[in-house]
């Protein structure tokens, strides 16, 4: 693995009523949501709801975790996992007329490994 240069070891998240907090494993402060933040979706300034400041706190949280665990930043992990699924495309679009062919769908690991690319594949269709 990649050194990040991040916080190494877990985090986790504190929520305190005004300040959903990221701390670290002795306790210190990573991340302090910033209570005066501004949303201006609705042409005014308007506080961040204390919902919105608690998921963003988990969403830094979550990435700090994330990649620690693997070394490598969300970009990458979404890059990668374009790059598994356009493969996967590969494989599943060679593999069909074979499968037709052959009646290998008859043998039911490989009917649910099908199966199971095409459901990968239409998901990351959706989005």
């Amino acid at each position: 693995m990649k050194d990040l240069r991040i916080t190494k070891g877990e985090v986790t998240i504190k929520t305190d009523f005004r300040e959903p907090t990221v701390i670290n494993e002795s306790g210190q402060v990573i991340f302090t949501h910033n209570k005066a933040c501004y949303d201006d979706t609705n042409e005014g300034h308007v506080y961040y709801s204390h919902n919105r400041m608690i998921a963003d706190t988990n969403l830094i949280a979550d990435t700090f975790n994330t990649s620690n665990k693997c070394g490598m930043l969300p970009s990458e992990l979404l890059e990668r996992y374009n790059e598994a699924v356009e493969a996967l495309k590969g494989f599943y679009t060679g593999v069909l007329p074979m499968i037709d062919n052959y009646n290998v769908l008859r043998s039911t690991s490989v009917k649910k490994k099908v199966l199971k690319a095409e459901q990968v594949i239409n998901k990351h269709k959706e989005g």
